[in-house]
């Protein structure tokens, strides 16, 4: 049974005990939807629209999201082609894994729903303990270095192969979340998190290909505040960028998936005109 009334699609937004779900239920609002917050995995199941908000870490969301059904419940939502919009610690979680709130001494593997677990970018040193290893392939993408091979054919207990600790995101999209550099390129220092309004720059022709961005110039400000960032495998997913010390990724779109960086409930004018265009974008869904 859907939610969706007369004249407007029900967009749940999901309380995972993170994030400024009022702020943005009232944005949605005054953009024309027909908002409800809620917890419940039965809610986001019949839901028209969904909407992740939030702020915190990775890794509490994810563990919250599993606990209480959310995370599956918003991944077969998605998949069955609900519109979808992410904000902030919402754009980080559409990827495979993040490591925001975990600790570097004991580390854990994130898994996929179908049990294969995602393979590590390079450059991580710190050893697990013990090892998990797997002859299946993988469906998460190219590998990244010489473990993540040692580690799909396969190796011993005595040899550790997995170097980083993971929490699991929804993985509706391709990449892992980092922290944001805190050095460009000539080694200058930026404050991390960064927090405060940027300009933000579309990627290509997006101002044609996204309906998000409809009616706002490129170079428009909004407002960030995070410590992480998304890095997407896919460059195809990325609409969007901030420079912070060094350019990243601010805000992606697949299909009827968007999310941002940013947050558009504090973001004035330019961010009432984001929700707006996502609400339009669920009415003609």
């Amino acid at each position: 049974m859907s939610l969706q009334t007369e004249t407007k699609p029900k967009t749940v937004v999901v309380d995972y005990s993170k994030g400024n779900l009022r702020s943005v239920e009232k944005g949605l609002a005054l953009a024309g939807a027909a908002a409800l917050v809620s917890a419940d995995a039965d809610d986001i199941a019949r839901a028209d629209a969904i909407v992740l908000p939030g702020v915190g870490s990775f890794a509490d969301a994810s563990a919250t999201m599993l606990a209480s059904g959310q995370m599956q419940a918003i991944r077969e939502r998605v998949r069955a082609g609900v519109p979808f919009l992410g904000i902030c610690l919402g754009l980080q979680l559409l990827f495979e894994r993040g490591d925001e709130g975990l600790g570097r001494r004991q580390p854990i593997i994130a898994r996929s729903s179908s049990g294969q677990f995602a393979p590590d970018p390079p450059g991580q040193t710190t050893p697990l303990p013990q090892v998990v290893a797997s002859s299946a392939q993988t469906d998460l993408g190219q590998i990244d270095s010489k473990s993540d091979a040692q580690a799909l054919v396969g190796a011993s207990p005595e040899q550790p192969t997995f170097e980083h600790r993971w929490a699991e995101g929804l993985g509706l999209l391709r990449g892992h979340c980092r922290r944001i550099d805190s050095t460009d390129l000539q080694g200058r220092s930026y404050k991390v998190p960064h927090v405060g309004w940027n300009q933000v720059h579309y990627s290509g022709d997006e101002l044609w290909i996204s309906p998000l961005f409809a009616g706002i110039a490129d170079g428009s400000n909004f407002y960030f505040t995070h410590s992480y960032q998304a890095q997407p495998r896919d460059h195809s997913d990325i609409i969007a960028s901030v420079v912070h010390a060094r350019p990243f990724t601010c805000a992606v779109r697949r299909e009827q998936i968007f999310a941002t960086q940013f947050h558009p409930e504090k973001s004035s004018r330019n961010g009432l005109a984001v929700l707006r265009n996502f609400v339009d974008f669920v009415r003609g869904a």
